[in-house]
């Protein structure tokens, strides 16, 4: 009965422990980066973020490790939040993020991207590390 009250408190300690979502981040293999409209370096990163939790979620997110970046979803001009996902569903996004040209980097330079929840009483942050591509500089 030892054993299996310490399996049980295991169990229960592994579930409250679990993270309440999950994201994984694919890059383009066919680009490094691209340059928008506005003339800044851009890069463009597929995400999946799963919901374990038991509510509708909705995410924000911010970048860290390149000053002057900045990040945004594709598919909510403007807005700072995702579009929700459902409890226990997959979320494919696209993140954009972009770099005035004439900023200071490096060519291949590793960045994190910061996943917030915006629902619920404790709310739980995600990061990401990943890399952020630019054009070679002469001085590379």
């Amino acid at each position: 009965s030892g054993l299996l009250l310490a399996l049980v408190v295991g169990f229960v300690v592994a579930l409250t422990m679990r993270a309440s979502f999950q994201v994984d981040i694919m890059r383009d293999r066919n680009a490094l980066y691209s340059w928008s409209e506005m003339n800044e370096i851009e890069n463009i990163y597929q995400l999946k973020i799963m919901n374990k939790s038991q509510r509708s979620q909705q995410y924000l997110v911010s970048i860290a490790g390149l000053q002057g970046a900045k990040v945004r979803w594709a598919s909510n001009q403007g807005e700072a939040r995702s579009p929700g996902v459902a409890a226990g569903e997959i979320g494919d996004f696209t993140a954009i993020v972009t770099l005035p040209a004439d900023a200071e980097y490096s060519r291949s330079q590793r960045i994190e991207l910061i996943f917030s929840e915006t629902e619920g009483e404790a709310l739980e942050t995600v990061r990401e590390e990943t890399r952020f591509w630019g054009p070679a500089r002469n001085s590379e």
